[in-house]
């Protein structure tokens, strides 16, 4: 059973998008937010104007995170979109993902857990875009210690020119602890988004530690909280 109430809400929403400093002005104009359709433009993108050099590039980086309840208890739903362009053959290993999260041995009804994990590989072949999904054989985990896993998959069919793109979901019941966020990483980021809805119950301190200045928003809204029961 599903019910709604609505609650005051913080919302947060942190942009860095390369084309607003004018040192990278040669970056995309307009960021393609429709995942499952690379345009024309990124499959035939063969290098990245802000670091010639770079072997792979993260085109697009979306993170949406709000609360909900489940069980009478907050939680924390992080839903993650990322697309990554192959440049050169040493950025084949950006088609292997690891992604480490909170699994607490001696007490999982506390932990992370990760679930609609999706992976595709976009190539271009004789003038057309073909899509090749991962396998979820191509998925393993790896537990670190007693409280962190790793989930760690592998896109197919990657080689220079590759598209990927991959895109899960982390509910977390540590709604007191917010995850990190990084804008860019090893790579280049061209557009990062990240979208933050907090309870009024809750207040937390941001730290912005980039050169760049970010694009940041905070609003008040009156929003739907989705409170999740069990039949």
């Amino acid at each position: 059973m599903n019910i709604k109430t609505r609650i005051i809400a913080t919302s947060c929403v942190i942009v860095l998008w390369f084309n607003n400093l004018s040192i990278l002005a040669q970056t995309q104009q307009n960021p393609n937010l429709d995942f499952g359709n690379p345009t024309t433009e990124e499959m035939k993108m063969t290098s990245c104007s802000v670091e010639p050099n770079a072997p792979a590039v993260v085109l697009c980086k979306l993170d949406n995170v709000n609360y909900e309840i489940r069980d009478n208890d907050f939680c924390v739903v992080y839903d993650i979109k990322e697309r990554i362009k192959i440049l050169k053959p040493e950025g084949k290993d950006y088609a292997n993902v690891s992604i480490n999260y909170v699994d607490f041995q001696e007490n999982p009804m506390n932990s992370e857990k990760i679930s609609g994990l999706k992976a595709v590989a976009f190539n271009m072949t004789d003038g057309k875009i073909v899509k090749s999904k991962m396998d979820d054989k191509l998925v393993f985990r790896e537990r670190l210690d007693k409280e962190d896993m790793l989930i760690k998959f592998t896109v197919p069919q990657v080689k220079v020119g590759t598209v990927i793109e991959y895109q899960y979901k982390i509910v977390s019941p540590l709604y007191y602890n917010i995850r990190n966020w990084y804008a860019q990483a090893s790579i280049p980021t061209m557009y990062s988004y990240y979208h933050l809805v907090v309870p009024e119950y809750f207040q937390f301190n941001m730290e912005n530690t980039s050169i760049y200045k970010m694009e940041q928003k905070l609003n008040l809204l009156d929003v739907p909280l989705i409170i999740m029961e069990k039949v």
